[in-house]
Order: structure tokens, then sequence, then C-alpha cells
């Protein structure tokens, strides 16, 4: 399941347990839509975890 990357806050985790280490994978999947040129590109993603 992917989700579009936005402006608005977003749940990565649901249904979790809580406590301890609780480890986590993200997956990209990047279709840009533009014609770029073949070349190495980098972005930059920001997360910040709270509890609710």
């Amino acid at each position: 399941l992917y989700k579009s990357l936005g402006a608005t806050a977003a749940n990565l985790i649901t249904g979790a347990t809580y406590g301890g280490n609780q480890n986590f994978t993200v997956k990209y999947k990047a279709t840009p839509g533009f014609a770029y040129p073949a070349g190495v590109y980098s972005t930059d993603v920001v997360y910040t975890a709270t509890q609710q």
C-alpha cells in the first residue's frame, strides 16, 4: 500500500502495540511524471514521531 506524500498528516503505523522498540519499514515508489534525463536524483523526507 503506497500513500502519496503531502503537506497533511498521515498515519504510517496503525494498530501497533505500545512500548519497546517498534521497528517498521518504509518503502518508496517514485513516479515523477516528468521527462527527466537518466541520472541520479535524491529527495528529502522528514518524519515526525508522535503519540496519540
